[in-house]
């Protein structure tokens, strides 16, 4: 954290010094009405999923490039050659566009809804074939570009339908807070930036937080993608947010609860047991007594010396040689306590009981097997 705080600080003087101070886009008038607030909703609903769209072009087209048969470096050509096809047909798509914003969110001359549908669908589309084809750029001033151009064009809907509405330059303003909220994940970033845009006009918040929350649930409906995290998935980089958290804590022990189908008699003799096991691949087994009542458990390992000497095999009963000593577990307890349990004792399983008595066993290779396929499954959703 303190080499990122250090860059920033040190970046935001130097462009000072050279820039002077303010912001690349300003807007020193926003006005808001209540009544326009279920029309904020309706913006951020709209760039919520425009940015999901935006994001999955992205991807697209940088797949696309990606298994395009063609030598490296014609593939920058190839996307160049789609950029400037569209900027034959509209040239504000070339650049960060920030001129035509500060235009757009001024005023300035008539906006034609036509026009710019136009360079929002140019943008869109220029982007792609930029970033996809491998060709320099980034992607947050078009993210800006493009949630301006599609505020602006709702806004200029709104007021065809209902004239009374402020502007559609403030639209366009908060179409841009939710774009950069919907393609990087940025809620606090494109608080920021509006405000530095607006001269800390305390009449944006509201309407501000209510696009930013409105996309930012938007984009969680559909797993939180950004722009970033489709590029680590793309280069097999990306590990999802609770990677390093434990999944066992969230698996229960009834769901690797063994049922103990065969179950031995406590009187029942040594190598009359061994024998039986070897037609079974299970590796421990419960034993009861006359009456059925869970006594203990039993396992290959624990008859190693029956098996030394045929003779205590036929002498020895299981009641001579169970361990009856076990911690019982619940179905419920998760087998993060599974595991401490196994830890206290080398037992290869653990009796489960519920309220109606002994329900089962959990084995040490059974609760392994659960984290081995919860990992599996955690690397699968991250790719």
């Amino acid at each position: 954290m303190p080499p990122v705080i250090m860059a920033a600080v040190t970046a935001s003087i130097i462009a000072q010094i050279e820039l002077g101070y303010g912001p690349a886009i300003a807007l020193t008038k926003f006005d808001f009405e209540l009544f326009e607030f279920p029309l904020y909703l309706g913006l951020g609903i709209l760039t919520g999923i425009v940015s999901v769209a935006f994001v999955k072009w992205l991807d697209l087209i940088s797949n696309f490039f990606k298994r395009l048969k063609t030598p490296l470096w014609l593939k920058p050509a190839l996307g160049g050659l789609g950029v400037g096809a569209i900027s034959l047909l509209t040239p504000d798509v070339v650049g960060e566009g920030y001129t035509f914003l500060e235009r757009t969110l001024a005023g300035e001359g008539e906006i034609v809804l036509s026009a710019l549908v136009l360079v929002f669908l140019g943008k869109i589309l220029a982007t792609g074939f930029t970033l996809g084809s491998g060709a320099p750029g980034g992607s947050f001033a078009p993210a800006m570009f493009i949630g301006g151009t599609l505020g602006g064009i709702y806004g200029i809907l709104i007021e065809l339908i209902a004239p009374q509405v402020t502007s559609f330059s403030n639209y366009a303003l908060l179409g841009m807070a939710g774009m950069v909220v919907g393609t990087f994940n940025a809620p606090i970033t494109a608080i920021m930036i509006i405000l530095q845009v607006t001269q800390m006009n305390p009449r944006v918040l509201l309407p501000l937080m209510t696009i930013v929350a409105v996309v930012h649930f938007t984009m969680s409906r559909w797993e939180n993608v950004s722009v970033y995290t489709q590029v680590l998935k793309r280069q097999g980089k990306w590990l999802p947010p609770d990677y390093d958290k434990d999944p066992l804590l969230h698996i229960p022990v009834a769901d690797v609860l063994a049922p103990a189908k065969i179950r031995f008699q406590e009187s029942a003799k040594v190598d009359e047991v061994i024998e039986r096991m070897g037609d079974t691949d299970e590796a421990a087994f419960a034993v009861e007594d006359e009456e059925g009542e869970f006594r203990g458990i039993i396992t290959l390992h624990a008859l190693r010396g029956a098996l030394a000497d045929p003779l205590m095999g036929r002498l020895v009963t299981l009641s001579d040689v169970i361990d009856d000593s076990l911690p019982s577990v619940s179905p419920l307890m998760s087998l993060r306590e599974v595991i401490h349990e196994f830890e206290n004792t080398s037992a290869e399983a653990l009796p489960v009981f519920d309220d109606e008595g002994f329900a089962g066993l959990v084995t040490r290779e059974g609760v392994i097997g659960a984290y081995r396929e919860a990992r599996i499954a955690m690397e699968h959703h991250a790719h």
